[in-house]
């Protein structure tokens, strides 16, 4: 019997003043095969832009796949869920990606995500997932979640659970400022490095100027000038990419402190690597 296939609709919520009529094309044209994808705008919330969130629907009819206790759950997790979101995940945050360098190069706004709620089993439980600050996906996050189902199925997180966050905001936040300080250093690392090569780049340039002021044979070898076309090219493709790539992810998120939200609107950090509530 053939497995069970799940399918996707992704809404991606975003500030409306970026839900432009040639912005909902682009995404139509963009995601369409991706799943079923519907771009919704919001307006600013306390007099500040959105926060851009895409909505991840898990669509399986009424199958069950959250509960180790429901027959057949374990095998269809293990089988079909997890790695359905881990191409899922790749699929969507590769998407985003080639979307956002399309709109570079053509000039138009970015579709910056700051978070991703994984809906599964029609809403049984949902997982709040922070984005890197390029608001990709990583694929990774499966097995992430995978282990969020051990810690739900094994009473870990206690009774009543509605909503996972990975990483908590706590967690976040001390990620954020280390990166912070380890960029710094780098930049006056790279700074003291600039400034001894544009030393040795000065010492160079007087030598070849001495060079320069004896006489000297000026015929240029056919040769020599391909090399440099060749080299021009290059110098020139290597610009275009610069212009046009995605800048880097700020730094990996770690998702390991968790924070678990119950029916009644109260939350508890955990951490799964401890398998133990943070005090």
């Amino acid at each position: 019997m053939a497995e069970p296939r799940p399918s996707l609709t992704l809404v991606l919520n975003v500030d409306e003043s970026v839900a432009t009529k040639d912005m909902r094309l682009e995404v139509d044209r963009s995601f369409g095969y991706v799943g079923s994808t519907v771009l919704r705008a919001h307006a600013p919330e306390d007099g500040k832009p959105y926060v851009n969130t895409i909505d991840f629907l898990v669509r399986l009819g009424n199958r069950r796949y959250l509960r180790s206790s429901d027959a057949g759950a374990d095998q269809l997790w293990d089988d079909v869920i997890e790695r359905w979101l881990y191409n899922q995940f790749y699929t969507v945050g590769n998407q985003i990606e080639i979307f956002n360098r399309r709109q570079r190069e053509i000039g138009n706004p970015e579709l910056d995500f700051t978070y991703m709620n994984v809906n599964l089993e029609n809403g049984a439980l949902t997982v709040r997932t922070r984005l890197d600050s390029n608001g990709t996906v990583p694929p990774e996050l499966s097995r992430t979640i995978t282990r969020l189902r051990a810690a739900y199925n094994e009473g870990a997180l206690g009774d009543a659970v509605v909503a996972v966050a990975m990483p908590s905001e706590a967690s976040f936040a001390a990620q954020a400022a280390s990166a912070a300080e380890e960029k710094s250093a780098r930049e006056a690392a790279q700074a003291e490095r600039a400034a001894a090569e544009a030393a040795q780049e000065a010492e160079r340039a007087a030598v070849e100027a001495a060079v320069a002021a004896e006489p000297a044979n000026n015929f240029t070898e056919a040769a020599d000038l391909v090399e440099e076309e060749d080299d021009e090219m290059e110098r020139m493709r290597a610009q275009v990419e610069e212009k046009f790539a995605l800048p880097k992810a700020d730094f990996a998120i770690d998702y390991t402190q968790w924070t678990v939200v119950y029916a009644d609107s109260s939350t508890r950090d955990f951490d799964s690597a401890q398998g133990a509530f943070v005090a």
